[in-house]
């Protein structure tokens, strides 16, 4: 009989209590609990929405939906995301350091506790740009992590809790046509960094819209370059200049192509040895360091001054090892010239000397000048005559080239051009009998001269 009089106290006692609670002393939260329906939760919410801070708390009724959106066993990532937008919102920079850490350790294969926007938020509103840095040069190198792809990886942010909101604020607030460093240049110069960090900074930041603008692109790369030749002990150096420089000069092919020339040109030098190419020569012999035998009444002195031939030219092709030249050659003696050929072999090649020792034939003639008007010889005085017998002279020598420049040739990659300071020394047997001239013997000579050599 007690236990039905309690019972019948409770009864009458609840209905007061359900009448001075009514629906509209709920707040927009608790009544989202409750599910009620979204029509009328919006409306008795309006005015508690009117008062809440857009930037700092987002739409309440998202904020609510969120919470309930919360999946239960990521309780400590979203308390601890919690006290990271409060730490942001009393501008604790040390306390903010905290909580991007607690976030990062409850950071798995399977979840995703903080966002880099988020981090990158919270950086940016504290002005803690050497803790951007950091994490920035971090993120990058571990840009390609496998577990960053993880399709199961659940991501806190997707929940869009408090912490999303507000950074997405601020994301939907941003220059969407600048760079991000353009408009935190300024405080970033004034920041408390060296000035190494604050370049190192600067690329970073703009490494993100580097391969979709042309001019951030060209920013970046000689940034890069600068940073790697002015701050070569940095840790970081190696890895700017293979991973950061090495694909921003990949992706402008012009500057790219000739990159890569410079850098291969020395492989490319050292496998056309021995190959190949085209080139010509022309020069002077010097008679004064010659010698000849047998040419002592080579023609009358009395009667004839010998023409001097002072240049030969010749062109030469080289098929791997073998050399054929042709042209006009002077085996050096005073007042005989013809046109000849030799045929070499490049016994040496380098980086800088070519060696070919050759053999060759020519059609020589000699050439005076009349002393005076000599009856049956010339019909004026000073007149030139000149006369040959055909295949006369024989030759065994060897070839000296340096190369003392190798450019590509215009716009290859490939082909070369190399300019050539040559000696020639010969030794030759000529054979001349002709109206104004007749002997034989030997002749040694030296030439120089200057070539060119496309190969």
């Amino acid at each position: 009989m007690k236990k039905l009089s309690i019972i019948f106290a409770l009864l009458l006692v609840i209905p007061v209590f359900a009448q001075k609670s009514s629906k509209k002393d709920f707040s927009a939260f608790e009544q989202s609990l409750m599910n009620d329906s979204p029509a009328e939760t919006a409306a008795e919410s309006s005015d508690e929405s009117d008062t809440t801070s857009v930037s700092e708390k987002g739409s309440s009724a998202d904020f609510e939906r969120s919470l309930m959106d919360r999946p239960s066993e990521l309780n400590e990532v979203f308390i601890a995301r919690d006290n990271l937008l409060e730490a942001i919102q009393q501008k604790k920079g040390d306390l903010v350091r905290i909580r991007i850490k607690e976030l990062e350790d409850l950071n798995s294969e399977s979840v995703v506790a903080i966002e880099n926007e988020e981090k990158e938020y919270a950086f940016f509103k504290l002005r803690m740009f050497k803790d951007l840095l950091n994490d920035l040069v971090k993120r990058y190198k571990t840009a390609y992590e496998p577990s960053k792809f993880n399709e199961n990886t659940k991501h806190a942010s997707n929940s869009e809790d408090a912490l999303f909101i507000v950074v997405k604020k601020d994301l939907d607030s941003r220059d969407s046509v600048h760079n991000i460093y353009y408009q935190y240049s300024d405080q970033i110069d004034r920041a408390r960094m060296s000035e190494q960090e604050k370049m190192k900074l600067k690329l970073m930041l703009l490494l993100r819209s580097a391969y979709s603008e042309k001019d951030v692109m060209k920013t970046a790369t000689n940034l890069a370059k600068r940073y790697v030749k002015e701050y070569p002990d940095d840790p970081d150096s190696p890895w700017i200049e293979k991973s950061v420089l090495g694909p921003l000069e990949r992706t402008n092919i012009y500057e790219y192509k000739f990159k890569m020339r410079k850098e291969n040109k020395e492989a490319v030098v050292k496998n056309k040895f021995y190959t190949g190419g085209f080139g010509i020569r022309m020069g002077v012999p010097l008679y004064g360091f010659g010698f000849q035998f047998g040419f002592n009444d080579f023609y009358r002195k009395d009667l004839f001054e010998p023409e001097i031939y002072m240049i030969d030219m010749e062109a030469f092709l080289q098929i791997n090892r073998f050399v054929l030249s042709l042209g006009f050659v002077n085996a050096g003696l005073e007042g005989v010239g013809g046109f000849g050929f030799d045929f070499g072999y490049v016994l040496y090649e380098s980086r800088y000397f070519k060696v070919s020792p050759f053999v060759g034939a020519a059609f020589s003639e000699a050439s005076f000048e009349t002393k005076e008007k000599i009856p049956y010889y010339g019909k004026f005085k000073e007149e030139i005559v000149s006369d040959g017998s055909g295949l006369n002279t024989f030759t065994l020598g060897i070839n000296g080239d340096l190369k003392f420049g190798t450019p590509y040739f215009l716009l290859s990659d490939e082909k070369l051009v190399s300019f050539l300071l040559s000696v020639k020394a010969s030794l030759s047997y000529i054979d001349i009998d002709s109206r104004y001239s007749r002997g034989n013997g030997l002749v040694g000579s030296i030439s120089w001269s200057l070539g060119v050599f496309f190969w």
